[in-house]
């Protein structure tokens, strides 16, 4: 994890050995000659010359695939003396609030970088093809100012912007709303999870998941909210030498999570969606309604409104100017999935977007980002923030998933 302090991003400690050698790995920094980013590290020994390999060197780098391969992860404890004699305690790195990832970046392909170059990029959403200057047609793109301007704020008022609120704050938040708004409506019936009594022979799922991915956060939600068993893997994506990490990789068909592997098979499936009615039919329906017009209307709400809201809510953190040109456009996009959203609540009348029928696989197919944009990630990086006047039935909807406990169990607090 890393922390905020004096305008800088803390970053842990990370140590690895090669070769009975010990190593510090200091960042990832951009090489102009190799065109791609390279793992910035340091020997935490006394490291001479090598006739025809290297020059004496305090710190050098290498690339991801090298580092992976050679560089084996370890622990404070690991070190022994004289290694520890060699360790900056408080390496740092600039923190930049328009980089959603700013001590580190993820691999995202050849040519499907912003630049078109190299492999990786600090942009969670980076461009699907390289930019390109502004023609005469297009505005050009406008940085807001207002994450940019936090940082000129007193610390005390930086140190707030970076600490989320806890779970009872969120809930507190939605108790505080008008009695015409609230999501406690007097003689209206609580929302129960489905239950299910799990057979004592029935042997778990292995759910491979990584805390701060929303798409992975779905299928923890169905899991909790259908009671199948499962044994929860949490995986470092970037660190391919852990073991966890090396499995995944092995058994997840596109390397990505969320992914459920079933008892005693080689491989196992992926994609968000799928997954959730692969949970949703292994116990029997629970999350999908029985009525044919709501099962039809959660449907459209999984082919269209729900995708548009996470294109946008991507579209407009990261920049991409296949969602709009211009920050404004993108902004808009974003409204208007919001809108779309806003407008099936009231048709259905709530809570749920399929209305009193309970918590449907279209409401936790949307609930991950709902509960990003309330949190603020948003409001940090391209100063927007949910309006309570524009959606209020959003708001609510959002009060009764946070009431929910198959939600609960996973949301920022807790993944943290």
């Amino acid at each position: 994890m890393a922390s905020v302090e004096g305008g800088h991003q803390m970053v842990s400690l990370e140590f690895f050995k090669c070769k009975d050698k010990y190593y510090q790995k200091l960042g990832e920094a951009w090489d102009h000659e190799v065109k791609d980013f390279v793992v910035l590290y340091r020997p935490m020994y006394h490291c001479s010359a090598k006739s025809g390999s290297f020059e004496a060197h305090l710190s050098a780098t290498r690339s991801f695939k090298g580092w992976e391969q050679r560089f084996e992860p370890c622990t404070w404890a690991d070190l022994p003396a004289e290694a520890r004699a060699y360790v900056l305690h408080n390496p740092t790195c600039s923190f930049d609030p328009e980089w959603t990832l700013p001590s580190a970046t993820i691999h995202v392909g050849p040519n499907l970088t912003a630049s078109g170059c190299g492999t990786r990029s600090h942009e969670t959403c980076p461009s699907a093809a390289p930019i390109s200057a502004p023609t005469s047609t297009q505005a050009p793109i406008q940085t807001p100012p207002t994450a940019l301007a936090a940082l000129e704020e007193p610390q005390a008022n930086v140190d707030t912007m970076f600490r989320m609120p806890s779970v009872g704050e969120i809930i507190n938040r939605f108790d505080a709303m008008s009695p015409t708004a609230s999501h406690r409506t007097e003689g209206q019936p609580s929302i129960q999870a489905p239950t299910l009594t799990p057979s004592p022979t029935m042997p778990p799922l292995e759910f491979f998941c990584a805390d701060y991915c929303p798409f992975a956060q779905r299928v923890w939600i169905a899991l909790k909210a259908t009671g199948l068993p499962f044994v929860h893997t949490e995986v470092n994506l970037w660190c391919g030498a852990l073991p966890t990490t090396k499995r995944f990789r092995e058994v997840s068909p596109s390397k990505t999570v969320p992914t459920i592997l079933e008892p005693n098979a080689e491989k196992g499936r992926d994609e968000s969606v799928p997954l959730l009615f692969y949970v949703d039919a292994s116990t029997g329906g629970s999350l999908s309604p029985a009525d044919p017009a709501a099962r039809y209307a959660m449907h459209i709400l999984l082919a269209g409104p729900i995708p548009a809201l996470v294109s946008a809510f991507y579209g407009f953190l990261g920049g991409w100017q296949r969602l709009s040109p211009t920050e404004v456009g993108r902004r808009a996009a974003l409204n208007e999935a919001l809108d779309t959203l806003e407008r099936q609540l009231q048709q259905s009348g709530g809570p749920w977007l399929l209305g009193q029928g309970g918590m449907s696989i279209a409401d936790i197919a949307l609930f991950p980002f709902l509960e990003r944009i309330y949190l603020g990630v948003l409001t940090w990086y391209r100063g927007y923030k949910l309006s309570q006047a524009r959606h209020p039935r959003l708001y609510v909807w959002t009060a009764h998933c946070l009431h929910h406990e198959p939600v609960a169990a996973t949301v920022w607090q807790v993944r943290s």
